[in-house]
């Protein structure tokens, strides 16, 4: 199809295509056209522009030092063997650590970058959604230590990581 960035104006193909889309891809298109939308506005802020928006992940503070996050899963974040992309539960336990130092430190920090993430895969996820339980373990001027543990909604362990991230405080 060949397609220069900036130049595809054919509204009419694009509304053939939505016509004949299931509800699974109308929900897809959705948060895509959030994405843009958002992407395109100028906005910005700790939930970013993209991924957050792809995501659309919510998260709670449970205690002083950890928080829940859930990640709905919609069916482009399997891969071909029918289990959640390993991508995507990494992608996922990157942004519920980050968010965690943001939530516990709010104000506190300028940003926050990863630095190192190990995760060990002990299941393929499958479900609804991922639930992440994230703790941070370990606050210093400069460097955080987090733990992160992704359940599917069985309550099964699918991943356990920990992460370093490179802070500025304030």
């Amino acid at each position: 199809m060949g397609i220069v960035m900036g130049t595809y104006e054919d509204r009419n193909h694009l509304k053939e295509m939505i016509d004949r889309f299931s509800p699974e891809q109308l929900e897809s298109l959705y948060h895509y056209m959030a994405i843009l939308d958002k992407g395109f506005s100028g906005k910005s802020g700790p939930e970013g522009k993209v991924i957050r928006g792809f995501f659309n992940m919510s998260l709670e503070k449970k205690s002083e030092r950890s928080t829940i996050s859930i990640l709905p899963i919609r069916w482009e974040m399997y891969n071909g063997i029918g289990i959640i992309h390993g991508g995507v539960t990494a992608t996922f336990i990157d942004n519920a650590m980050g968010r965690t130092l943001y939530i516990c430190y709010p104000g506190e920090l300028t940003r926050q970058v990863t630095v190192d993430l190990n995760i060990h895969y002990l299941k393929g996820g499958t479900g609804e959604k991922l639930i992440a339980e994230t703790e941070l373990i370990q606050m210093g001027r400069s460097l955080a230590v987090l733990e992160c543990a992704v359940r599917d909604e069985d309550g099964d362990l699918v991943a356990k990581a920990t992460g370093t991230f490179r802070v500025w405080p304030k």
